[in-house]
């Protein structure tokens, strides 16, 4: 038999596309390129299984085929929540869909976005180091359990957490 293709970022998109609802390209603001995001330190915010990774797949709450934009790592609840990288923290929040939430703006362009929070241990502006405590893992939100829902991007582009961070 052929061996399995390694998952380059070609392979990974050309599967992307073949479960993409309409067959077609990936949306606009999305890549499985790997860049070179330029920064000196960077940690996985936490670690524990992976329960839904970046691409498409079937919303398990809407039951709808969409492109999943972030890595989804299981935790328990309140376990803590690691800065991606050195940065400032451009926003919090609170919505039906994202639970607590918060932005982190890094250096050259890339920023890593942190979402179903229970609790949130930085404000707006807060200057934080990679690897500090900046939040607890939640279950708030649009969310099936306790987990991290960790978004990458470069220039405004959503990159596959995976290429970045082990949870392992």
């Amino acid at each position: 038999p052929a061996p399995t293709p390694a998952p380059t970022p070609e392979v990974v998109t050309a599967v992307a596309q073949e479960y993409s609802p309409d067959g077609v390209a990936l949306p606009s603001n999305v890549s499985y390129e790997y860049y070179e995001l330029g920064l000196e330190k960077t940690v996985c915010p936490v670690t524990g299984p992976v329960s839904s990774t970046f691409g498409y797949r079937t919303n398990p709450i809407t039951k709808k085929n969409e492109f999943h934009l972030a890595l989804d790592i299981a935790a328990d609840e309140g376990t803590e929540i690691k800065a991606f990288a050195d940065g400032v923290v451009e926003y919090i929040g609170q919505s039906d869909d994202f639970g607590l939430y918060f932005k982190i703006t890094h250096k050259n362009g890339v920023s890593s976005f942190y979402a179903h929070c229970s609790k949130l241990l930085i404000q707006k502006g807060d200057t934080v180091t990679c690897g500090q405590t900046v939040a607890l893992v939640g279950e708030t939100g649009m969310a099936t359990g306790p987990h991290l829902h960790l978004t990458i991007e470069k220039d405004k582009i959503r990159l596959d957490p995976a290429y970045y961070v082990d949870p392992s």
